[in-house]
């Protein structure tokens, strides 16, 4: 696991406080670090649009670089995209990673690939 980026925690108070645009910038600067947690944060508001303008085609990028990192929520999304994608092998070869990384989830959505 790799270790956290100075400013990320920054970011993190940034975000909880409202000022999602200064969490997005700083996220966006930190991503270059390719921290997982930090991937994934700066993943999450191109999502959801916080702080700037949705973007997917760049946050599905990121989700990849952040799941191969070791995030096990992006290894989760990771698995939904070849899910929806109907390649059910990677699928479930994402939920089986995120799920031994501790996301209980991802062991009921490869549970349900096997029915």
């Amino acid at each position: 696991m790799k270790r956290a980026v100075a400013g990320e925690n920054l970011a993190d108070e940034f975000e909880c406080a409202g000022d999602e645009k200064l969490a997005y910038k700083i996220y966006k600067a930190l991503a270059s670090y390719r921290n997982p947690h930090t991937l994934r944060c700066y993943v999450d508001m191109l999502m959801a649009g916080k702080g700037t303008n949705k973007d997917i085609k760049t946050a599905m990028r990121t989700y990849q670089l952040a799941a191969d990192g070791g995030n096990p929520t992006a290894m989760f999304v990771m698995g939904e995209k070849a899910r929806n994608e109907n390649n059910l092998y990677l699928a479930a070869c994402w939920y089986r990673m995120a799920y031994v990384r501790g996301l209980g989830i991802a062991g009921q959505r490869f549970t349900q690939l096997k029915t």
